[in-house]
């Protein structure tokens, strides 16, 4: 019952704070929760490979940031601009971000 309330508080938290929030699995960087994913992409991105929807040009910015979430889990912030894909055209969507490393598990973040 206490998880279920600390998830429920969780994710309104988020809500109020963030326009979406995902949890990647950092072995093959893909979605493995989200919240608000849908009313941004318009898609589900659980289960999806993560990279699919960022800027080439920021992908590596991620990947050292979520390096350094593995080896010390904190609290990091990083702009990435996200595609969503409208049509035949992808919408670019900068954004500020903040990657929270899990200290209960370094695999995720």
């Amino acid at each position: 019952r206490e998880a279920a309330q600390m998830k429920t508080l969780w994710r309104t938290l988020c809500a109020a704070v963030f326009d979406f929030c995902l949890m990647l699995d950092l072995a093959d960087y893909r979605v493995v929760l989200a919240w608000g994913d849908e009313g941004v992409f318009e898609e589900s991105l659980v289960g999806q490979p993560f990279f699919q929807f960022v800027d080439r040009d920021d992908c590596r910015k991620v990947l050292t940031k979520t390096s350094q979430m593995a080896a010390c889990p904190t609290v990091s912030e990083v702009s990435i601009t996200f595609l969503r894909a409208y049509g035949s055209s992808q919408f670019r969507l900068p954004s500020s971000c903040v990657i929270l490393g899990c200290q209960g598990d370094p695999s995720v973040c």
